[in-house]
């Protein structure tokens, strides 16, 4: 199990960068995620611009409606709309079974087609979302760079090494006569006959190569403290944690 540094200090600068970053990434996330939820669809975009989701196929009733909704408007004149939207469904259930398959069909056709349009449009969205992310980090990158941050501190080679936690301790003093009594083994195999051993081994061994790594841990502050008293500081001593399964 690998610790964390708690202890180590924060860049502003980089911090603000990534919060701007990530906000602007939440934007993109918001504008997009928003409009998938709209109606109607648009193959061609400028640049900037977000595809709106395609329709989905008409119902049967509805597409019905709107196949006769201009015949019975002409022949009744004088009809409000809710008359016009109640005659029409009068000819619906009336319609014989001939015309409702019809129809019925007609969606269905319409519909497995919109399923390769909403895939292609998918596709595209995706396609848009990560050009704008790509083209956010890429930016904040330069900005990175301009502000003269560093993503990773150099670490003076002379500087005092950490102790070695139990489990590493115990996996240095037992490889060398594994690998000797199991020649064949391959390296993967070896550790995780190590693992297996440790597992298994006596909690007064185990305990052992515990107070064998604290005891290294309290020479390594004072190592620490020393460095940093001759070379002004940059040594930081990690958290006292343990490798240990018990």
């Amino acid at each position: 199990m690998a610790y964390r540094n708690k202890n180590k200090k924060k860049d502003p600068i980089t911090d603000v960068v990534t919060a701007n970053m990530f906000e602007e990434v939440g934007e993109i996330y918001t504008r997009y995620s928003q409009l998938l939820r709209k109606p109607g669809y648009s193959s061609k975009r400028k640049k900037g611009q977000v595809r709106e989701a395609p329709k989905g196929p008409i119902p049967s009733y509805f597409k019905y409606q709107q196949d006769n909704k201009g015949h019975v408007q002409t022949t009744n004149p004088g009809l409000e709309r809710s008359e016009i939207v109640s005659k029409l469904q009068d000819m619906w259930r009336n319609e014989t079974e001939e015309v409702k398959q019809a129809y019925a069909k007609s969606f269905r056709n319409d519909f497995e087609a919109h399923k390769v349009i909403l895939l292609e449009y998918e596709r595209d969205v995706a396609a848009d979302i990560v050009e704008e992310i790509g083209g956010i980090y890429l930016k904040y990158c330069k900005n990175l760079r301009k502000a003269g941050t560093k993503r990773r501190k150099k670490v003076d080679p002379n500087a005092p090494k950490g102790p070695t936690p139990s489990y590493f301790k115990y996996q240095q003093d037992h490889k060398e006569d594994l690998i000797k009594d199991n020649p064949d083994m391959t390296r993967k195999e070896i550790v995780l006959l190590l693992q297996d051993r440790w597992k298994n081994e006596s909690m007064e061994v185990k305990n052992e190569y515990r107070e064998h790594f604290r005891a290294e841990y309290e020479k390594h502050k004072v190592a620490v403290a020393e460095y940093n008293r001759m070379n002004g500081g940059g040594a930081e001593v990690p958290p006292q944690i343990d490798m240990m399964d018990e």
